[in-house]
């Protein structure tokens, strides 16, 4: 049982990395799209910039919830 103990604080730790290193990223698409959305005279353009900033909110949003989501498993058998 001590191992699952020691997995579930290592998976733990790792998703409050993951959100610490995430966050910024996300800033950073949503502002260069933002920038691309103002700038876009082509309606191609805008609609991919849009995309880009979903696509990134799923990613990251997978991302966080599956650290969330095997750290619940794990602790499960601990």
């Amino acid at each position: 049982m001590e191992f699952f103990q020691a997995l579930a604080k290592l998976i733990g730790d790792f998703g409050k990395w993951l959100g610490i290193l995430a966050s910024p990223i996300l800033i950073f698409v949503l502002v260069k799209n933002g920038l691309k959305i103002m700038q876009a005279e082509d309606p191609h353009d805008m609609k991919a910039a849009i995309e880009g900033i979903k696509r990134t909110g799923v990613g990251v949003g997978i991302a966080l919830m599956a650290s969330v989501l095997a750290g619940l498993i794990v602790k499960y058998f601990a």
